[in-house]
């Protein structure tokens, strides 16, 4: 179906009305931070939290439109720990797992649109990673090394009883450059009810990086765009089985493994 701007304008004004909700409503910034790590992952320090995502992949190329490269899907886990001075830190691991861009089969191989050669394909396996979420309630920001600085910002979004949470970070002399802005959305209910974990949730997000090394771009401008949804599970069981099959063979045991030790 084609859509143009006045379908998108009509869609708009008959959508519940959004309205922005204070970064702080309760004024004790550490309950709005608490807010936010229950939202990805659990104050239960045991708890591993797993998102599952599906991504499509685009090339964006000077003034061209963007060429659909590839399909993925991952998880990504998320583990709490509790600091002394009242902030978070996160440890988890992602698994993405590529996928060709029409009929979704998994790939090892990739016959690159743009430059017309076959590349070899490499997931994205990350462990250990660390995430500090600051006790008032500010973007949680990767622990980086090497000079790294980053920077974002946290909005929090309310529609009807729906609550978002709305993030940006930026990153620049990592070892990759980004940009990204993500939403995540749950029920006021569920965000409010005072449990550990905000178990039903879902998220989309918009990520800008560099041309991978394996698909070979050389010093071609452009880069990136990576736009994924998904949703948080309740545990590693509730993956759809196809993608923990692939997870498995490319990482065995990556994603149940403790981060933390």
């Amino acid at each position: 179906m084609d859509v143009d701007r006045r379908h998108v304008l009509g869609g708009l004004a008959l959508a519940p009305a959004l309205t922005h909700v204070p970064a702080r409503p309760s004024g004790e910034p550490r309950r709005d931070a608490t807010a936010l790590v229950r939202l990805q992952g659990s104050l239960d320090p045991r708890v591993v939290s797993p998102w599952w995502y599906d991504v499509a992949v685009y090339a964006v190329i000077d003034r061209s439109a963007p060429v659909l490269m590839l399909r993925a899907e991952g998880c990504e886990t998320y583990m709490m720990r509790r600091e002394a001075d009242g902030q978070y830190r996160a440890r988890g691991a992602t698994v993405t797992a590529f996928k060709h861009a029409d009929d979704e089969s998994w790939i090892d191989w990739f016959d690159n649109p743009v430059t017309g050669a076959r590349n070899a394909v490499h997931p994205n396996i990350l462990t250990g990673g660390a995430f500090v979420y600051p006790a008032d309630g500010s973007v949680p920001l990767p622990v980086t090394r090497g000079g790294a600085t980053t920077s974002g910002w946290v909005r929090w979004l309310e529609s009807g009883p729906m609550v978002g949470c709305m993030m940006e970070r930026k990153s620049t002399g990592a070892w990759q450059p980004y940009m990204e802005t993500a939403s995540i959305w749950t029920t006021a209910a569920a965000l409010r009810d005072g449990s550990a974990s905000v178990d039903d949730a879902t998220f989309a997000s918009t990520f800008l990086a560099p041309w991978p090394a394996w698909m070979e771009m050389g010093d071609r401008p452009g880069h990136l765009l990576w736009h994924s949804t998904g949703r948080k599970l309740r545990s590693l069981d509730d993956l759809p089985p196809r993608y923990r099959a692939r997870a498995e063979q490319l990482a065995p045991g990556v994603l149940a493994r403790d981060p933390w030790e």
